[in-house]
């Protein structure tokens, strides 16, 4: 990263119009009950009202990933292709950490997620960043909102 590169800061409170798993798979490793390794794959669509990035606005992210839970508690590491409007893409990739969230009800995840922005398409080409998010989730209830953080610059 070089230093001076005007920085720009995006947050918001996702607001996505669907979340759907297209891909779900799962195998147990029968050490511990509820221990399992898991690869998935979850679109998340976002509405008119999503956030933008140099001037575009966000529609989708394909979010990819594979976790190691024991009880839904564990770590997971995803790729992330954020697409645009306009069809260009963000890449970004990263590790997350979730657990169970018993205050919340016992199929409540809270997840907190850190991904490196590595570039994209088109104008994105040259954009580097940091995303943070956290993000409340429930499988069975069809909840899963996100919170988050979009730090990025463009390298020349």
């Amino acid at each position: 990263m070089a230093y001076g590169q005007q920085r720009q800061i995006v947050s918001f409170d996702a607001p996505a119009v669907g979340n759907m798993f297209t891909q779900q798979y799962a195998i147990d490793i029968g050490d511990a009950p509820g221990h399992q390794l898991r690869i998935f794959e979850l679109v998340r669509t976002y509405s008119k009202d999503a956030p933008t990035i140099e001037g575009v606005h966000l529609k989708e992210a394909w979010i990819r990933g594979m976790t190691d839970y024991t009880d839904s508690n564990g770590l997971g590491t995803s790729y992330v292709p954020y697409v645009m409007e306009d069809g260009e893409k963000i890449y970004a990739y990263g590790h997350f950490l979730a657990h169970r969230d018993a205050s919340a009800g016992e199929t409540m995840l809270k997840n907190m997620t850190e991904l490196t922005v590595t570039g994209g398409t088109g104008r994105f080409l040259a954009i580097r960043g940091i995303v943070r998010a956290e993000t409340l989730s429930d499988n069975v209830a069809g909840i899963n909102q996100n919170k988050s953080e979009i730090e990025y610059w463009m390298e020349k």
